[in-house]
């Protein structure tokens, strides 16, 4: 698919969503991207992912959503990285169920969130180098989903984790001021 056919299937601004990604084929990179959904009445999602081969998301910062920051719902297989972005003041930061896929999530910020930092439903996430702040689950993981840590900062949650999904942590995160643990990592071994 050339450049033209994929921009065509990027949608912008489209009942309270900011960006809409559907280009099954597509290799799309959103790089210094800033948006406010706010305003009489929020905005939806930020970005949402509906089907995309490889996504980079760098530099961006995503604000005040009534859902999700970044909704990566895909129906085909994606491979997704964010790198260096801000969201805050939205109901999830970030929602993924990409069972096919996977998604890295390097030097994050996540604040101030309704629900959860990271809403894991379906698929394996990394998160390494971010800050998950403020928000009333840092990290969600649902049954069958994984998520991997390596230094992060997860502070000033109610609650740090939520299983019953599996939650491995390099045993170099800091997880200190949330209310409560909530599901308690695993440690495994790093080489």
């Amino acid at each position: 698919m050339d450049k033209e056919a994929i921009f065509k299937k990027l949608k912008f601004g489209i009942a309270g969503e900011s960006l809409i990604i559907n280009a099954p084929e597509g290799l799309v990179t959103i790089r210094n991207f800033s948006v406010n959904g706010s305003g009489t009445t929020l905005g939806i999602n930020g970005i949402r992912v509906i089907a995309v081969k490889k996504l980079h998301i760098e530099n961006c910062t995503l604000s005040n959503f009534s859902d999700k920051g970044i909704d990566i719902n895909s129906t085909t297989k994606t491979d997704v990285v964010l790198n260096n972005v801000t969201i805050h003041n939205a109901n999830d930061a970030i929602s993924i169920m990409n069972p096919s896929g996977s998604v890295v999530i390097n030097g994050c910020q996540l604040q101030n969130i309704n629900n959860a930092g990271i809403n894991l439903t379906g698929g394996e996430v990394t998160v390494n180098n971010s800050v998950i702040s403020g928000c009333n689950t840092g990290m969600a993981v649902q049954n069958g989903a994984t998520i991997h840590l390596s230094g992060n900062t997860i502070t000033n949650n109610n609650t740090a984790f939520q299983g019953p999904g599996k939650i491995n942590s390099a045993g170099n995160n800091l997880v200190v001021g949330n209310k409560t643990l909530g599901s308690a990592p695993s440690v495994v071994k790093t080489q």
